[in-house]
């Protein structure tokens, strides 16, 4: 998983906190004021990466092989909900919120019923928050193929390449996470699916291939040049795309590429003096 920028974190936690300050759910009832508005960015602040996490958590036990997308975002909005439920009674406490659901009887049944008071919102918003990715993927299935020699694929291949459509075809150029996404670049054009980055790396192993940077992945063969420094490294690739390469992997990249290039001159030589 790869989290998304703090700058849209920030717009996330700022744009939902404003949204339910001015709702004035019940759940806020006794705070009033800016006190309501810092109530409610707390919870989004906690509430946003336990919801990331359960998102990875979800994908990492294959959910998506039964669930349809919607539906996984649903789960891990659940699952988020569920994991939030006793930070909520702390912040609950910490601002004197008055929930009368939740504020009686044994803390099985208040946090249960602190749980039921949000599940559905929690789900809502993280469902609203994934609105842009979820309309953005690829018709799965329907439309997709598996890689060519079907009967060797690994789990994670057969996963992976059921959800690109065989239109994009197999000649992969580039991996990149998008979150919890992942956009994934063939010669003939690219497509976003829900998937762990770390499984679709798994997943195109078979490739001769580098990770190049914690978000992306390239062919090497598909590698046109590279510029700049090491500290700003950028990788071109032959569709035209360019990609930053982190400063770990500067060194193995160019190493790479020149073992590529030696083996290319070396092939042409055995050639010429056949």
């Amino acid at each position: 998983m790869t989290l998304p920028r703090p700058s849209l974190i920030a717009i996330l936690v700022i744009t939902i906190s404003l949204a339910l300050w001015s709702l004035e759910p019940a759940a806020a009832d006794g705070i009033a004021g800016t006190r309501a508005l810092l109530f409610w960015a707390l919870h989004i602040v906690v509430l946003l990466p336990l919801l990331y996490l359960a998102q990875s958590f979800i994908l990492w036990l294959q959910f998506g092989k039964w669930l349809v997308p919607v539906a996984t975002v649903a789960l891990s909005g659940l699952v988020g909900a569920l994991a939030f439920t006793p930070f909520a009674m702390v912040i609950d406490r910490l601002f004197a919120a008055s929930n009368d659901a939740a504020d009686n009887g044994p803390l099985l049944f208040r946090a249960a019923g602190e749980f039921l008071n949000f599940i559905f919102p929690v789900t809502v918003i993280w469902l609203l928050v994934n609105a842009r990715q979820l309309s953005r993927l690829s018709v799965p299935r329907l439309t997709a193929i598996a890689e060519p020699d079907a009967a060797g694929l690994t789990p994670d291949e057969k996963s992976f390449w059921s959800l690109v459509p065989a239109t994009l075809g197999h000649d992969l150029v580039a991996l990149s996470a998008e979150q919890h996404y992942v956009r994934v670049v063939t010669a003939k054009g690219d497509t976003l699916v829900l998937f762990a980055f770390g499984r679709a790396l798994a997943a195109v192993e078979r490739f001769d291939g580098m990770r190049i940077h914690r978000s992306h992945w390239v062919r090497l063969v598909h590698v046109a040049d590279l510029s700049g420094t090491t500290r700003d490294l950028r990788c071109r690739l032959s569709n035209g795309q360019i990609l930053p390469v982190s400063r770990m992997q500067a060194a193995p990249l160019r190493a790479k590429l020149d073992a590529r290039r030696m083996s290319a001159i070396a092939s042409q030589g055995d050639e010429l003096r056949t």
